[in-house]
């Protein structure tokens, strides 16, 4: 949530996403849906991921991440420097 909330947020990338405080911090269920759809399109795969005394998501690229990333590439590259900081 928060590699979304920080780029929009202070660097005013605009993701389109409209935040709103929760008990761990920003959130948008649209994120979540966003993510769900990448999956289905297997341009990114999740994972369970255990630590000692909780747990969490790795998320990684899919199969079809490639192709994605040429479809968003004007986007990507006119906000290169934002998403990279």
């Amino acid at each position: 949530m928060k590699f979304c909330y920080l780029p929009q947020t202070v660097r005013e990338v605009p993701l389109g996403y409209r935040f709103t405080l929760y008990s761990h911090g920003p959130f948008d269920s649209s994120v979540l849906s966003d993510l769900s759809t990448a999956e289905t399109l297997c341009a990114v795969q999740s994972s369970l991921t255990f630590y000692s005394g909780s747990y969490g998501y790795q998320i990684s690229k899919g199969e079809s991440s490639d192709s994605v990333l040429r479809n968003g590439s004007s986007f990507l590259e006119n906000y290169r420097r934002d998403i990279d900081w």
